[in-house]
């Protein structure tokens, strides 16, 4: 299984899709240079060949090691994909990665059963479909499945896949109201302005 693994070098983070091609990265990074340069590219493959760790950095003192701007590796170079609003060590970058993945989660919740009509629509529309349960069979929490018959308190559409599958079957709607925020309804307005009927 091939493992991301993230590079901290003159202050941009770069993902690279495997340790394997990090490694090659910058073991030619360092036929290709020297002095300083080459200096913090050999800190860089030795950090990458002597340890497990998913970050690396081309300076000691990891923790404090501030990023500027996020690079993506495409093909065999680093390209420049964000430049960031403030620099940031490695862990609030992380923070502020998931609080951005989060906002751009979204859900729309209904007090009524989407039909299969309904669910087409958004379907055709890039949206998720799920069915919301209420039993005290699961607890005093709703349940996020697939398709709920008994029990059925609802319905909600999501931008994002939650990634139910014949094994995790069910999520819990607290956990999804987690990792999501709810859409606006302007946003909702806007995706059901071509449709007949009003949920």
């Amino acid at each position: 299984m091939n493992t991301p693994v993230d590079v901290i070098n003159y202050n941009s983070l770069t993902t690279f899709p495997d340790r394997k091609t990090a490694i090659k990265f910058y073991y030619d990074c360092m036929l290709m240079s020297d002095g300083a340069e080459r200096d913090r590219y050999t800190n860089i493959y030795l950090s990458l060949t002597s340890t497990k760790d998913k970050i690396v950095s081309d300076e000691d003192d990891i923790d404090n090691n501030m990023i500027y701007r996020i690079n993506k590796f495409v093909g065999d170079h680093c390209e420049e994909q964000q430049e960031l609003p403030k620099a940031m060590t490695y862990k609030q970058y992380l923070k502020y990665k998931q609080d951005l993945d989060k906002s751009n989660n979204k859900y729309y919740m209904f007090d009524i059963r989407l039909n299969k009509e309904q669910r087409k629509f958004f379907e055709d529309k890039g949206y998720f479909c799920y069915d919301l349960r209420e039993s005290c069979l699961y607890g005093d929490g709703g349940w996020v499945e697939k398709h709920v018959l008994v029990n059925n308190c609802g319905s909600i559409i999501t931008n994002k896949d939650i990634g139910l599958n014949e094994k995790n079957f069910a999520v819990l709607l607290d956990d999804l109201m987690d990792n999501y925020t709810v859409m606006p309804y302007s946003e909702y307005k806007e995706i059901i302005k071509d449709n007949e009927y009003e949920l």
